[in-house]
């Protein structure tokens, strides 16, 4: 599996010499099918060290407010759900 790289410029040639390869394409270090992961654990991305801290800190302030009229539209799609539901469990109960 691929893995990028966040390798500042002044440590390529430590990543290099530990195995990362460069993406030219990318611009990016990366690093593939690596046994030993923890050597390369300083430049890994923030999500992929600790994601619960990432995750929470980005959604923390931003929890979703449903207004009346979008809690009636979700209603509403459900009661025709259910409907649906019920009529074809009714017509494969037949």
């Amino acid at each position: 599996m691929r893995t990028n790289l966040n390798v500042p410029y002044e440590q390529k040639d430590i990543a290099r010499r530990l195995g990362a390869q460069w993406d030219i394409a990318r611009k990016t270090w990366y690093i593939e099918d690596v046994t030993d992961i923890k050597q390369f654990m300083r430049w890994m991305p923030a999500h992929l060290t600790s994601p619960t801290k990432s995750v929470i800190s980005k959604n923390a302030t931003k929890l979703p407010v449903m207004s009346k009229k979008q809690k009636r539209k979700l209603a509403k799609r459900e009661k025709s759900f259910k409907k649906i539901v019920a009529n074809r469990i009714a017509r494969e109960g037949k």
